[in-house]
């Protein structure tokens, strides 16, 4: 009983104060959070089935590396919802989104872990939250993949990587990170996740420190890449 008073009350408070897109402004139906299903549909996938990065091949330390989608004005707006309105839930919707990419799935038979790109405890406490992790945790949960929980940390605080170059990206976050559980490290092969991607620096810097460190392999994922020279690595 008290479950259909909660259900008609919620009824007749959306009918009052019904609830709008945060993105495209439609009013938001049934089972919509936030965003309504015509914009996570309208998100434009990455048409390609990998991509380099602009690091020397040398110095690459990402064995595979996969991008979902193009970050285009419209995912800008939903990340942004997740990384600075603490929108949590978003993180969700993208791990599921990452989850059903066929690419992806054709790849996970030979991973052990995945991990999310860590943020520096500092920015950690700033933000409340890592938004890869969020991505990250329900990602695996669909793929049945566990998460490597406290594998890799931050040790140095960066500066952000938006206005700087390749060159400048990449000395940047030089031994920004450190593998804390070496034992559980050697021999695996590991599955970064990260949010938005540009140069492939920060996510090199990281799977440098694990293959360094006893990785069998390290791969890449990041939600998005930006479809035009210069946009922004948000990490």
């Amino acid at each position: 009983m008290p479950n259909t008073f909660h259900n008609f009350f919620h009824t007749i408070f959306s009918l009052i104060y019904p609830s709008y897109c945060n993105l495209c402004g439609d009013e938001l139906h049934d089972g919509e959070k936030l965003v309504c299903r015509g914009c996570w549909s309208g998100l434009k996938r990455w048409g390609r089935q990998s991509i380099g990065m602009d690091i020397p091949q040398h110095e690459r330390f990402v064995s595979h590396l996969r991008v979902a989608f193009e970050f285009d004005e419209r995912l800008q707006q939903i990340i942004h919802l997740l990384k600075y309105d603490r929108r949590r839930i978003v993180a969700r919707e993208l791990g599921r989104l990452l989850a059903n990419e066929a690419l992806v799935k054709e790849e996970l038979a030979s991973v052990d872990f995945i991990v999310p790109i860590p943020l520096h405890p500092r920015k950690l406490r700033e933000r409340g939250y890592n938004q890869s992790q969020l991505v990250a945790q329900e990602f695996a949960r669909v793929v049945g993949i566990p998460v490597g929980k406290n594998l890799v940390k931050r040790q140095r605080y960066t500066q952000t990587q938006t206005q700087l170059s390749a060159e400048e990206r990449k000395v940047n976050v030089d031994g920004a990170f450190r593998v804390m559980l070496k034992d559980k490290v050697k021999g695996k092969s590991i599955l970064l996740v990260d949010d938005v991607l540009t140069t492939g620096a920060t996510l090199n810097a990281c799977a440098r420190e694990l293959v360094l460190n006893g990785a069998r392999e390290v791969r890449g994922l990041a939600i998005a890449h930006p479809p035009i020279e210069g946009s922004k690595e948000t990490n």
